[in-house]
């Protein structure tokens, strides 16, 4: 048993770990291609839009991956009444954070195609937040070879689409229906995999139980907004009294640091 076990927590070790890799180094490679094909200006202008989804999503979110991690572990039988009424809850919340990410815009006073950036990007929160529902259900199951396996294939995906739309001489836009499309496909094959792969029987709407879980969670909701502040903060800053080319440059820097890191 505990050989068994010592090999179940390197998997999944593992699995957390080449996601983890693979997801930072293709957007490290389409961050070092953006640069050089379009330029600074437009390296900031999508540097800013990825930052800003990273706080946005938070909202989307509202910290039920840690929570439903914790209730569906604790108790594999409710695993299809946490994954409906998660998903439910976070498909309004991304809503939501859409419309907190337009009226963003217009506070900050970005220009028109950033701002339009902003905003195309956002909407990819919707299928974002679903897919980290079914997530947390793996991650509930010790079952992190799944995270792996659709997120290392989406992501190699993206990277091939996303260089080969730059050197095509295709814009910012396009790359962002990429990364949409490429948060589709992600949600598609964790559904896929939770029907084959997972006991999500038992699914049941329940508005009391959706209420419950936001109250809950809300501790969890907390800790992941003060990480997002402290990590997106001078970024924000930088946009607000630089520019996209201050964000840009400072980005660069940041992404190279990274690997290091």
């Amino acid at each position: 048993m505990a050989v068994s076990g010592i090999r179940r927590v390197a998997r999944n070790a593992t699995s957390l770990l080449t996601t983890d890799v693979v997801t930072r180094g293709t957007t490290f490679v389409m961050y070092v291609v953006i640069a050089r094909r379009l330029g600074t200006h437009e390296f900031g202008q999508m540097a800013l839009a990825l930052n800003l989804f990273h706080v946005f999503h938070i909202v989307s979110v509202l910290g039920l991956r840690n929570f439903i991690i914790r209730e569906v572990a604790r108790e594999k039988a409710t695993t299809g009444k946490y994954l409906l009424n998660g998903s439910m809850i976070v498909f309004v919340s991304s809503l939501l954070a859409v419309g907190f990410a337009a009226v963003f815009v217009r506070v900050m006073g970005y220009a028109g195609d950033t701002s339009f950036l902003i905003v195309l990007l956002s909407f990819g929160l919707v299928p974002y937040a679903l897919s980290i529902v079914c997530e947390a259900v793996f991650r509930a199951w010790e079952r992190m070879h799944y995270i792996a396996y659709t997120y290392v294939a989406a992501n190699l995906v993206k990277m091939v689409f996303v260089v080969a739309l730059l050197y095509l001489d295709f814009g910012l836009v396009e790359v962002v229906f990429v990364l949409l499309a490429t948060r589709v496909v992600t949600l598609a094959l964790h559904w896929w995999v939770v029907s084959r792969h997972i006991d999500a029987t038992g699914m049941s709407a329940d508005w009391t139980f959706c209420k419950n879980m936001l109250t809950k969670s809300f501790a969890f909701f907390g800790m992941d907004s003060v990480h997002v502040v402290r990590s997106s903060f001078n970024t924000i800053l930088l946009s607000k009294f630089g520019g996209e080319t201050a964000v840009g440059l400072y980005s660069a820097a940041t992404q190279i640091r990274l690997p290091i890191t």
